[in-house]
């Protein structure tokens, strides 16, 4: 009896041991689903986002242009405008010169070969 009071604060010294190892897995395994299921989240964000299509009017295509711009301080490539609307290459390169006005969208062509497209009105000043 006298060994089973000294082993006392042994024993829960070890139950309490054991129990926060239980807690502290099952915390890891939880946040780990949690983050699964971010990442998964924003995967399915991605593929949702509007994409435009060939047959998308003109007036769209400028409102979507405009606002593009906008998040952009008023310059785009004709790379970023295919990435984010998912047209290819050539209908942007088409429908982009169809809008130049150089008055509310510019074509500026670099000494290196880079296009770009301002718009006056929605570049930071």
């Amino acid at each position: 009896m006298f060994i089973g009071f000294y082993m006392f604060p042994f024993s829960i010294i070890f139950v309490f041991l054991f129990f926060s190892l239980i807690f502290r897995i099952l915390n890891r395994i939880g946040m780990r689903s949690i983050e699964d299921r971010g990442t998964a989240k924003s995967i399915r964000n991605a593929v949702r986002r509007k994409r435009l299509s060939t047959d998308t009017s003109r007036d769209d295509f400028e409102v979507y242009l405009y606002r593009l711009a906008a998040r952009k301080n008023g310059r785009l490539t004709p790379a970023q405008i295919v990435v984010d609307s998912g047209l290819p290459m050539k209908e942007v390169e088409e429908r982009m010169t169809g809008m130049v006005d150089n008055m509310h969208i510019r074509m500026e062509v670099t000494d290196e070969g880079s296009i770009y497209y301002e718009f006056p009105e929605l570049e930071e000043q």
